[in-house]
């Protein structure tokens, strides 16, 4: 799994789809292993796992290189509803009226995620890039926080003037009462296209997470997984690549 919000975040979440994955298809145990963005690609190229889940981005990256083959995508269950596209937000303190639109960051202190990180900085830097700004020039300080709470915490405490996260890690961190949404002011452009996620939100919508098989992994083995989780969690087969070269 794809380390987005911290290890012990992520083998909270997921641990028990191992547990059930394990308890579902005899003979076969299940663990999760969260890996930072800078190792994934090692993982995947010394065969250390046997299935990912990771950003779109990165997967489309694994394919091409590593031969890695999706099997499920996931659906995003939130309280306002399941959702099965998701983006980016760039934002700031609302605070800061100097920052109202993408032209604003100009000569800003500027956090993304991490460079392969596709909500938390691919996403951004499309946008940017087709307003014309160029982050490793136009920006005094571009930064990389590793985790979106990293960045949403260097932007509430003005360590840096603004920041890009995946869509609804705002209103995920403000549930859990870490920060409060409405300290926060997104940039809404998007690309002058008319976007309806129901979160804070600057980029365009993009398909959710694929899980996929490593090129080892046997494609019986990756039936019985995929048959599993769509029983389990609603994820549905094949969702990622129609729509994600539908953008491209």
């Amino acid at each position: 799994m794809l380390t987005k919000r911290g290890a012990d975040r992520c083998l909270a979440q997921w641990s028990p789809t191992a547990d059930y994955l394990t308890a579902a298809i005899p003979g076969k145990r299940f663990e999760i292993s969260s890996i930072d963005f800078d190792h994934i690609t090692l993982m995947v190229e010394k065969g250390a796992v046997d299935f990912i889940l990771a950003n779109p981005s990165i997967y489309v990256e694994l394919e091409f290189k590593y031969g890695v083959n999706r099997i499920v995508t996931l659906k995003n269950k939130r309280t306002k509803g399941i959702f099965t596209k998701f983006g980016g937000v760039i934002f700031c303190l609302k605070n800061r009226r100097d920052i109202r639109n993408l032209h604003d960051l100009k000569s800003k202190r500027f956090m993304a995620v991490d460079n392969s990180s596709f909500g938390g900085w691919r996403m951004a830097w499309r946008e940017l890039k087709e307003a014309g700004l160029d982050p490793f020039s136009d920006f005094s300080a571009l930064r990389f926080g590793g985790t979106h709470d990293a960045v949403v915490y260097a932007v509430r405490n003005g360590t840096v003037d603004a920041g890009t996260v995946r869509t609804d890690t705002l209103e995920r961190m403000h549930l859990e009462e870490k920060i409060n949404r409405d300290d926060f002011f997104a940039i809404h452009e998007h690309g002058g296209a008319n976007e309806h996620l129901p979160f804070l939100h600057s980029s365009r919508e993009y398909p959710e997470w694929p899980m996929a098989k490593i090129k080892h992994t046997p494609d019986q083995l990756a039936e019985k997984v995929a048959i599993k989780y769509i029983l389990s969690f609603d994820i549905y087969l094949k969702y990622l690549y129609k729509l994600f070269f539908s953008f491209n």
